[in-house]
């Protein structure tokens, strides 16, 4: 037999949150992108859930922002404002702003110590995505 209160739960309907919807403009990001967020994540000590809460979005968006893969993003030109990296003209895109980063590090690696070196490439290999020919 059920109690009234039992019988209220069940009708009542559930209740979710005002659900946010990015808006913006669209950018395409790449696994480099990726790659240079992952590690300017792990500069500052960040997890998802920490830049989320950063760009005022959910944890679920930046997970699927970050998955490897070409992708476009309304959060993503939130993530580069947040980092305070320079502007990405649209006529050059992300490539040109990535490949400047490029000769900033080939610029900056012969004064790295060995260790400096190795963290770099530890780094890089765990955020690199992993492909299906076992390399």
């Amino acid at each position: 037999m059920f109690s009234e209160a039992m019988a209220r739960k069940q009708t009542r309907p559930v209740r979710r949150g005002a659900e946010h919807h990015p808006t913006g403009d669209v950018l395409t990001v790449d696994d480099a992108w990726k790659f240079e967020v992952r590690a300017e994540m792990s500069r500052r000590g960040w997890d998802q859930k920490t830049l989320a809460s950063k760009i005022d979005s959910s944890e679920g968006a930046v997970t699927k922002l970050l998955k490897p893969g070409v992708s476009q993003s309304r959060i993503a030109r939130k993530v580069h404002d947040l980092f305070k990296w320079p502007a990405i003209d649209e006529t050059l895109g992300v490539r040109a702003f990535l490949d400047s980063k490029l000769d900033a590090f080939i610029k900056a690696w012969p004064e790295l110590t060995d260790e400096q070196r190795a963290a770099i490439l530890t780094l890089a290999r765990s955020s690199a995505p992993k492909n299906s020919s076992g390399s």
